[in-house]
């Protein structure tokens, strides 16, 4: 997605399951971290507030509705967050006003300057309890679980997101990487059993930050050995080719929303199945 002729990535969803659930992910790049013109985008206010004032118009503006209407998207799942409290602010007082609640996950317990944030429609979901997946100390990367119940059919689901090392070296891409979402995927594990929830559908997005024209062991822990599938994939045959350009200008596939649709499924009364209908990126 182009924002302002800089790029990043969207991956977008939809999982059905009356009425339709929507979730997009996006790495909406920290201006602690995007350099424009070599220098930090962080140093000129007008340039990064500018940027961002298009992001959130497109968040706010994407209309879903097939008749016409507006229609917000009901999960925005954000990595490089910044926690510059007046960008906090600018986000908060576009999103809450129209029906969107909150949760955030600081890099480094807050010693770093971004993160994750989750905005969603509480008007249609009810956030019961969140938790942090993977802790700084593995590559200082955060991941965010959050447990919702589905308000009109009384029924609850997890999402996860997070944004993975970028492999500048064959240690972060082979072995840090891995090791980051192994410590997730054993988390969702530990949540699930601690709570009873066995047979829960599961969301998990964000930027893994997968690496250029390579098989990417992540990809295959989660599809393997997880049992995860790419909805994307599922409805289209193959991933995108190229959800962003990373920061060395490379075409990468690298945003992604799974789905695990567990074949045992118990306590179906507080349970949902969550089945894709259409993934697309954004603009299409």
């Amino acid at each position: 997605m182009a924002i302002d002729g800089e790029d990043s990535g969207i991956d977008f969803n939809i999982d059905y399951h009356s009425p339709p659930l929507t979730l997009a992910t996006f790495n909406i790049l920290a201006p602690c971290y995007f350099r424009k013109g070599g220098t930090l985008e962080s140093a000129d206010k007008e340039a990064y507030e500018k940027r961002h004032e298009q992001i959130l118009n497109t968040i706010i503006d994407l209309n879903l509705s097939k008749e016409g209407g507006t229609e917000y998207v009901d999960i925005w799942a954000l990595q490089e967050f910044w926690f510059k409290p007046s960008f906090v602010k600018m986000y908060e007082d576009h999103l809450t006003e129209r029906g969107y609640s909150h949760s955030y996950l600081q890099r480094d317990s807050g010693r770093r300057e971004d993160g994750l944030a989750v905005f969603f429609n509480n008007k249609k979901l009810e956030l019961i309890e969140t938790s942090s997946l993977l802790h700084d100390e593995v590559g200082h990367r955060v991941a965010l679980l959050l447990d919702f119940r589905l308000k009109e059919k009384n029924g609850r689901f997890i999402l996860i997101t997070t944004h993975l090392t970028f492999p500048h070296s064959h240690y972060d891409e082979q072995i840090l990487r891995m090791e980051q979402i192994e410590t997730i995927t054993s988390g969702l594990d530990s949540y699930i059993s601690k709570n009873n929830l066995k047979g829960i559908s599961v969301l998990l997005c964000g930027d893994l930050n997968s690496p250029v024209k390579k098989k990417d062991p992540v990809y295959i822990h989660l599809t393997d050995t997880c049992k995860f599938s790419s909805t994307y994939k599922s409805l289209h045959g193959n991933d995108a080719g190229c959800t962003h350009y990373n920061h060395l200008r490379q075409e990468a596939s690298a945003d992604f929303i799974f789905l695990r649709n567990p074949k045992e499924k118990k306590s179906r009364d507080r349970l949902i199945e969550l089945n894709p209908i259409t993934a697309f990126l954004h603009p299409r």
